[in-house]
């Protein structure tokens, strides 16, 4: 069993997991799951940030008393080591500070050099856990004399995992920051976001073999990813320019990562094209509007957020005939943050039924960062 730590859309990652894994996914708290299986590939998962092997359960919920529990057990196990151990502690849901986490990991390293084992504690700065980037840093996943616990709440228990993944925060940056052609006017889908879109969309079905179409390609990010899972993929835009945009950066990640891939890309415009073969499953980030820097007055949102329907809902109508019942479409189109911190919707969000789709997930999901106007309203849909 495993305890997975969501990413800073906890939403969003609980969603991705219960799609995949479906029954075998409990909700713990807002931070956490666990997931009962033998195997999980966190390179696949862009909403889960750190993944712990089940190691430990107390009987009890109380601190104090679960921490010499751990203490313990740590000792037990690490009494032998010859090598030095390098140990970092996280505590997520639980009303604790760093000075709580500090003082156990100074307990255990005291016990055990006692013992005459050496130890270096990861020290947590201003929160009960370290980042994922200090976990990846210190390579707290890589086992033997590197580890990290991770403590969670559950019920009337403290529970304890293992770090056994990390999510490789050098790989995103890389593929995020370095592919040769980028678009900020187009908008930039960030490759966490592009991995939860392709997943919610796949399901638990194995992407092998499977064909994924973006028909909003923009510059590739979600082929990318698609790419990088083992799809293949098909890409339109109205842009033949972000058409050459996508083939340079899909020829850069195929040849970097040396990947067999099957791609196929053409330009067209999503409310009327015509797709040369039915894909297996379809992710796409549909128009956005223009960015704001402020919140826009009503006049302004009203015009934008017309147009914003209008291209939504005259794709999906394209589409609806072009695709079998079994095809899911996880589809992103825009949300717009108001004076009352929530967020104004697409018509089209709630006029689905009317254009022939059911909802897969019956649940909003806003991907948005709080600097952010606009924001992403990730949908998932089958025909009716």
């Amino acid at each position: 069993m495993y305890i997975a730590i969501l990413g800073r859309q906890p939403e969003l990652g609980f969603a991705e997991l219960q799609r995949i894994y479906k029954d075998k996914v409990t909700r713990i708290s807002k931070e956490a799951c666990l997931l009962g299986v033998d195997y999980v590939d966190i390179d696949r998962l862009g909403g889960t940030v750190k993944l712990a092997k089940l190691f430990l359960r107390t009987d009890r919920s109380n601190w104090h008393q679960a921490s010499e529990t751990i203490k313990n057990n740590l000792i037990e196990e690490f009494k032998d080591q010859d090598r030095k151990i390098t140990l970092g502690i996280s505590a997520y849901d639980l009303k604790l500070n760093s000075k709580d986490i500090n003082k156990l990991g100074l307990a255990i390293k005291n016990s055990l050099k006692k013992l005459g084992t050496s130890i270096r504690i990861v020290p947590n700065q201003d929160l009960p856990y370290l980042s994922s980037a200090t976990s990846f840093h210190n390579k707290l996943d890589k086992g033997d004399n590197k580890i990290e616990l991770v403590i969670v709440k559950d019920q009337n228990e403290i529970i304890v995992g293992k770090l056994e993944g990390v999510q490789n925060i050098s790989a995103y940056a890389m593929r995020d920051q370095k592919r040769p052609k980028r678009d900020a006017f187009v908008g930039m889908l960030p490759p966490k976001l592009a991995q939860i879109m392709i997943n919610l969309a796949l399901g638990d079905q194995e992407p092998k073999d499977k064909l994924l179409l973006d028909p909003f390609c923009g510059t590739g990010v979600l082929l990318q990813e698609a790419l990088l899972m083992g799809l293949k993929v098909y890409g339109t835009d109205l842009s033949q320019k972000m058409i050459d945009y996508t083939k340079i950066n899909l020829d850069w990640i195929t040849n970097k990562k040396h990947l067999d891939s099957s791609i196929l890309l053409e330009q067209g415009d999503a409310m009327t094209h015509k797709w040369q073969t039915t894909p297996d499953f379809i992710a796409t980030e549909a128009y956005l509007g223009q960015p704001f820097s402020a919140i826009p007055s009503k006049a302004k949102l009203d015009e934008v957020r017309k147009n914003c329907d209008h291209i939504v809902s005259s794709f999906l109508i394209n589409l609806k005939d072009q695709i079998s019942k079994d095809t899911t479409i996880c589809l992103g189109v825009p949300a717009w943050r108001n004076h009352k911190n929530s967020f104004t919707r697409l018509n089209t969000v709630f006029e689905l039924e009317k254009l022939g789709y059911k909802k897969v997930l019956d649940k909003t999901l806003i991907y948005a960062r709080k600097d952010q106007i606009v924001a992403r309203d990730i949908l998932v849909l089958r025909l009716q």
